[in-house]
Order: C-alpha cells, then structure tokens, then sequence
C-alpha cells in the first residue's frame, strides 16, 4: 500500500460509488453492494491490493442483465498512488448512448473533449499539451543526462530514485518501464517491482531479482496537471 491518505480522495469516492451502483444493477441486492462499497473505503489508503480484489469480485458478477446500464454514473480512473485522477484516461457512460470526455486531475470535464456513440474515443494526453497559465508546481530534482546503469548482474535487487523538490496534490509522478507498461502495471503482475520511496517527495523503485527481460529504459516523468514538467530516464544494462 502506498500514499496514506486520511480521507479517500473525489476520485475513488466516486469509483467507489460507481462500483456499489453496478454490483446493485448487476446482483439486484443493495445491501450486499454497499457493505463492499464500505468495505473497499475501510482502507484509508490508495492501494493495488484494494484494486485488485476489487477487479477479482467484479469478475464474478453476471455480464447481462435486463436493466439499462445507462442509469450507472460514470467510473473514473484513479491513480494507485495519489488517489488523483487520470488524465490521460477518457470517462465514459454505459448503455445504448454512451459518451466518453477527458477530464483534468480534479475530475472536471475538459470542454470540447465529449464525444458520442461511434465517435472516436478522444485522445485525452494530446488535449492537454499546454500548461495551466501561471500554475506553478514541483520540479524533478537531478534530471539531465540520462543516467546510465550499466554494470547490472543477474539477481541484483536495482534501486533508481526519482526525487521532487516539493509535494503538490496537483503533480503525479509515473514511471514508465522497457516494456512501456507504467510501474503500477507491473507491480500488478510482477512482484518484484516496488515503490520504495515515501511517494511524497521520494519515488524511487526497486527491482529485485533482476531479469535480461527487465533491461531497458525505465523514465521517471513528473506531470503537473496537463503537461510533462521534466522525465529522468535511467538507462538499465546487464554488466558485459
């Protein structure tokens, strides 16, 4: 578990009440959806593991159902680290009309990004390729030249830091690994990824039990609300 938070953010507030009205629709039993919906909100921290059980119970529920899935809100995409939400991820309704749009990092729709039933799905990354107009933030301490690790032998437990200058609710730091999936993705799935760092000013990670499979370009970029600040990119190599 990483982040502490002493309230659930808006963001996985309102997942979570997206995830009690579809268990409702999908089993007919409301009480069974909000005894999970206070379950999941028990945790008082953004956590992969809360996120995983929730996707394995989900997979257990009916796929149809006779009721219109066009009265379910919308379900955001959170980050399993600051509980923000994914800007780069388009929202979307369900049902026979549904329609997706891009939001910033508070949750507030960006205009001109809705779009309809077979519409493309907007590209959300490229809608904010701008920085806000005066809006300061962090910075990524020690970027530059890209940093070269290449005397890695098989086994060894890498440990890369990515530092900011400052915590801002309005920044989100995503790594990025060889394969392209980001860090949480392969925590998901590969045990041996970790955050290390205290996720507030510190995000560093570590692989233990470096692979060949794991060499590669690991980019640390910091992201202040609809732009990429500054990225650190390590170079990773198996000692020849």
């Amino acid at each position: 578990m990483v982040f502490f938070s002493a309230n659930l953010t808006p963001c996985i507030e309102e997942s979570l009440l997206a995830v009690e009205a579809h268990i409702t629709l999908m089993t007919n039993d409301s009480y069974e959806a909000a005894s999970i919906r206070n379950a999941l909100r028990s945790d008082r921290t953004v956590s992969t593991e809360r996120n995983a059980l929730l996707e394995d119970y989900l997979l257990t529920l009916p796929t149809q159902t006779d009721e219109d899935p066009s009265v379910l809100p919308p379900a955001p995409r959170c980050s399993l680290i600051t509980g923000m939400y994914y800007f780069w991820h388009p929202v979307c309704t369900e049902g026979t009309a549904p329609e997706c749009w891009c939001v910033d990092f508070e949750g507030n729709e960006i205009t001109g990004s809705r779009v309809g039933v077979d519409e493309e799905l907007p590209n959300c990354v490229d809608t904010f390729d701008e920085p806000v107009s005066g809006l300061n933030g962090p910075s990524l301490l020690n970027t530059g030249t890209n940093r070269l690790l290449d005397d890695v032998s098989i086994g060894q437990n890498v440990t890369m830091d990515c530092d900011v200058d400052e915590w801002s609710p309005h920044s989100y730091v995503m790594w990025r690994t060889p394969s392209g999936a980001t860090l949480e993705q392969m925590m998901m799935i590969d045990e041996r990824y970790q955050l290390i760092g205290d996720q507030v000013t510190s995000f560093a990670i570590q692989i233990k039990d470096f692979q060949e499979r794991d060499v590669g370009e690991f980019t640390c970029s910091l992201f202040n609300y609809y732009s990429v600040r500054s990225s650190l990119v390590y170079e990773v190599s198996l000692t020849s």
